[in-house]
Formats: structure tokens, C-alpha cells, sequence
């Protein structure tokens, strides 16, 4: 687990590669073209690369497309924006962002939204997460979502949950679900 506060001094930060958009609750981004490469080249290399990047640019885009999305969050009844964004196997990132319903079991959460545009655009692997709410600390993902992220991830995606303010702290599905449950469970 990591845990730090991210800065625009902070040499992993770099310069922004992508304007943030504001992307409405569960849509597909697509391929992102940076420096000549698209990402879902880079998201075919090894797991060692994705620690190396720990903080790096791939995670520096998520937090940008979870950021933008957390702003079109509609949370009239608790005022409490979250925003969501997934690296699919392919590279391609997929967003969403919490939906109050005045019956609030009705609501979705961010990841639900997320995952629902993955898996709308036909892809049902995330390799990366990120969360972001405006919460003094960094906020992990509700009991449900925590399932649903163990549903669509490997034990060892890297789910990074962060403050507006830059605090993150970094884990893995399998530290935010130890023992969980999956299709091995349902099988006789």
C-alpha cells in the first residue's frame, strides 16, 4: 500500500498529457493518443510496468478522467461527488460518477458506473482503478463496489483512492476484498 500527497512540484506528475473532459456518467474515452504511442499498447507490457509507474503518467491520466468526471456527479440529497475511472486490458478508459436517487438505495456509485461503460463498450477486465472524493481522506470503495470491482479485476489491480486535495492511497483488489468471493465459489 502507498500512500502519498501528489503536488504540481511532484516530479511523478509531469506535464498533463490530456485535457481533462467532463464526460457525463458512463462513457467510453477510447484510445488516447499520446507520444506517438496509443495506450493500449502501453497497457499490453508487463505488471513490473505498472509498479515502475506507480504515480506515474498512466496514473496521473486516471486522475484526471476521475476528477473531471466526479464534477458532473448528481448528488443533490449528500452533496458527495465521486468519480470513477478504469484502464480496461485494452488501455481504454472508462469513467463514471455517483447518481443520487431520492430513494437512496436507488443511487449508483462511481464504479458501478465505471464498469457499466466497460463493460457497454464489450470489455470486462479492468487492470487499474482509481476513486477521487472531495473527503478529507482518501475514500475506498463501498462493501458492493468492492464486489463488483473483484468481479471485473485481478487480485493484483492497482486501485488508487484519492482527495481532491491530492492525498491517495494505493491498494490492491485483494487488500480492499481479502477473501473474496468469486466464480471458483459457485462452482460444485
Amino acid at each position: 500500500m502507498a500512500f502519498y500527497v501528489a503536488s504540481e512540484s511532484d516530479p511523478r506528475m509531469g506535464a498533463a498529457p490530456f485535457a481533462a473532459s467532463r464526460a457525463p456518467t458512463g462513457v467510453f474515452l477510447g484510445k488516447m493518443k499520446r507520444k506517438g504511442f496509443y495506450s493500449f499498447a502501453i497497457a499490453t507490457l508487463s505488471k513490473g510496468f505498472y509498479s515502475f509507474l506507480n504515480g506515474g503518467p498512466m496514473t496521473q491520466e486516471l486522475r484526471e478522467k476521475a476528477s473531471a468526471v466526479q464534477a458532473n456527479a448528481y448528488a443533490p440529497y449528500s452533496n458527495f461527488k465521486v468519480g470513477a475511472a478504469l484502464r480496461g486490458l485494452s488501455g481504454a478508459l472508462y469513467v463514471g460518477c455517483n447518481v443520487e436517487n431520492v430513494a437512496y438505495p436507488e443511487g449508483t456509485c462511481a464504479e458501478a458506473g465505471a464498469i457499466a461503460a466497460m463493460v457497454a463498450a464489450g470489455e470486462t477486465e479492468f487492470s487499474e482503478a482509481y476513486v477521487i472524493a472531495a473527503s478529507p481522506m482518501p475514500v475506498s470503495p463501498c462493501g458492493g463496489c468492492r464486489q463488483k470491482l473483484a468481479e471485473f479485476g485481478k487480485a493484483d489491480a492497482r486501485v488508487t483512492m484519492a482527495t481532491v486535495s491530492g492525498v491517495e492511497e494505493v491498494m490492491t483488489l485483494s487488500e480492499l476484498l481479502p477473501g473474496a468471493f468469486g466464480r471458483a465459489h459457485m462452482e460444485t
